[in-house]
């Protein structure tokens, strides 16, 4: 945790209630938690106590917005090394769509919803930029849009997954 990023929230958000260590936050606290590009910067070993505290501090029936790269999508396969994935040298974890649908539901959660966020990290091809986005990033546009999860698991960047606490 971020001594830093803590001090910005205090200071932006007076009043708030900022933890610095899982062990402070309340148990079922939190109706629902987002966890955006957070697993794949974790070893196995750290991502099971993570999950650990969700489900320590999830109330039951809480709900987790997990979003993580996938390396067996569609993206990575138009990308090749280029991908977006392999850029960060913090990716640590880089596992495919059906490993982490495993590995969430084996600690703990059910999987209410899975997708894609679909490709939008352009161009996959030789085309320009705009032409490239309009073969390949139209349905990405239109689940951004529609606020719903409409991109299958696979077919994009990204692996998402909405999760419930038992």
């Amino acid at each position: 945790m971020s001594e830093y990023s803590a001090e910005q929230a205090r200071r932006h958000a007076p009043g708030c209630a900022v933890h610095t260590r899982a062990d402070e936050l309340p148990p079922a606290s939190f109706g629902a938690l987002t966890a955006i590009h957070v697993l794949e910067h974790l070893t196995d070993d750290v991502a099971v106590q993570t999950m650990t505290t969700w489900r320590r501090i999830l109330r039951p029936g809480g709900h987790a917005l997990v979003v993580m790269p996938d390396p067996a999508g569609r993206g990575r396969r138009l990308a090749g090394e280029r991908w977006m994935g392999f850029a960060d040298p913090t990716h640590i974890n880089l596992k495919p769509h059906a490993a982490w649908r495993e590995f969430l539901t084996a600690h703990g959660f059910t999987v209410e919803r899975e997708g894609s966020d679909g490709l939008w990290d352009v161009p996959y091809s030789r085309l320009p930029k705009l032409l490239d986005a309009g073969v390949h990033a139209v349905p990405a546009f239109v689940q951004f849009l529609s606020g719903r999860m409409l991109v299958r698991p696979g077919s994009g960047e990204s692996s998402l997954f909405v999760l419930r606490r038992d």
